[in-house]
């Protein structure tokens, strides 16, 4: 970039240019997209796919349930849908004033960068899919044990799919740990300090 479009003098004062601004504009405001590990995805559809193909084998050997076996066939087709397919298509997202953690079509979770009090690397042994810890206030949402991210949270935050369990840390698993956490890291640092009981800084899940 020339210097003439970061800086443009106006009237004997120094002004930062539109070419500067825009840029760090669209550096500030771009969504950053970061994927999770598939080996244990492909697994899981694998087994999802054998468990729908015998069930539709044993209602093609015993027709007798009439209109049963296409609702049947209906609900293991959704299900294979959300539970099998649709992990692959959904990526963790880092934005302009918020984290958004998601896993297919049945978990997402919005978080405040003003609610996370810590990010960082772990050695952690995570539990597969999004899974809670009974011992500790922690919540898994891991495809794999490397690449493990823990993120504490201000305030503990209810999750419906593991049973309302509350948690105030998250295990994720990310294909790019160190990228994940410095983008993280490097929102909070560009967000003033919030009051974490104000209405815009709750967590969305």
């Amino acid at each position: 970039m020339k210097l003439s479009e970061l800086f443009c003098i106006t009237k004997g004062k120094i002004s930062i240019g539109t070419g500067f601004l825009r840029a760090t504009m669209e550096h500030s405001s771009r969504r950053q997209d970061f994927t999770s590990p598939k080996a244990y995805l492909i697994l899981r559809l694998i087994l999802v796919l054998m468990v729908v193909g015998l069930v539709l084998m044993l209602v093609s050997l015993f027709p007798v349930f009439g209109a049963w076996s296409v609702l049947l066939i209906v609900m293991l087709a959704v299900y294979l849908i959300v539970v099998g397919v649709s992990p692959f298509f959904t990526n963790h997202w880092v934005t302009l004033a918020r984290l958004v953690l998601r896993q297919g079509l049945y978990f997402k979770v919005s978080i405040p960068y003003t609610e996370i009090e810590s990010i960082g690397m772990t050695n952690e042994v995570a539990k597969y899919g999004v899974k809670s810890s009974w011992v500790k206030d922690k919540v898994f949402i891991a495809t794999s044990q490397h690449g493990l991210v823990s993120i504490r949270l201000r305030n503990p935050v209810r999750f419906l799919l593991v049973l309302g369990k509350s948690a105030t840390e998250l295990i994720v698993s990310v294909d790019e740990p160190e990228r994940f956490v410095y983008a993280v890291r490097e929102r909070m640092g560009l967000l003033p300090p919030v009051e974490s009981d104000r209405a815009y800084a709750k967590l969305r899940h």
